[in-house]
């Protein structure tokens, strides 16, 4: 909402400072994400949007990090994505485990994301097999669409990873 209209639906119960540049940053950790930077190619067209999040749950993000991020993640679900758009989500810390592929965005339920995020908590980082793991369900996510007609037309493919 805040990146539509400059102001946030959530008003005083908001948990996070915005800035001009429609920067969301949590008040419980210093995590921040620049929505503008997010934002910039799909304004730009507005082609329908296939986004994959990973999320590292490793050791280190617990307690505030961990926090943040189940804060802003239904944000940027809620601000970036369009009805049509595509979402799916994964975690990573000594293995990849993936929440879902990238689905419809009215198929999909955030409130669970949030909590299966904090449930898989814990371990290494496997950086780049999260990084492996969302390049290939961008690609297999084009194929579904290709070869069953599906959302017709040209998707935005990106891969959003969090991590410290």
């Amino acid at each position: 909402n805040w990146a539509k209209t400059g102001t946030c639906k959530y008003g005083e119960k908001c948990h996070y400072i915005h800035t001009p540049t429609h920067s969301l940053v949590s008040t419980s950790s210093r995590i921040s994400v620049d929505v503008d930077e997010v934002l910039v190619g799909v304004k730009k067209t507005r082609k329908s949007l296939c986004l994959e999040v990973g999320v590292d749950v490793s050791g280190s993000m617990s307690g505030g990090p961990m926090r943040a991020i189940c804060e802003l993640l239904p944000d940027l679900y809620h601000t970036i994505l369009e009805d049509t758009d595509l979402y799916g989500c994964f975690t990573f810390g000594s293995d990849v485990k993936s929440l879902h592929r990238p689905s419809v965005k009215r198929k999909v339920d955030i409130k669970r994301n949030v909590t299966n995020l904090q449930n898989n908590s814990g371990g290494l980082t496997a950086l780049w097999d999260g990084i492996e793991h969302g390049m290939s369900a961008i690609q297999d996510s084009h194929k579904y669409r290709l070869e069953n007609s599906h959302q017709g037309g040209e998707f935005m493919n990106t891969l959003l990873i969090i991590t410290d």
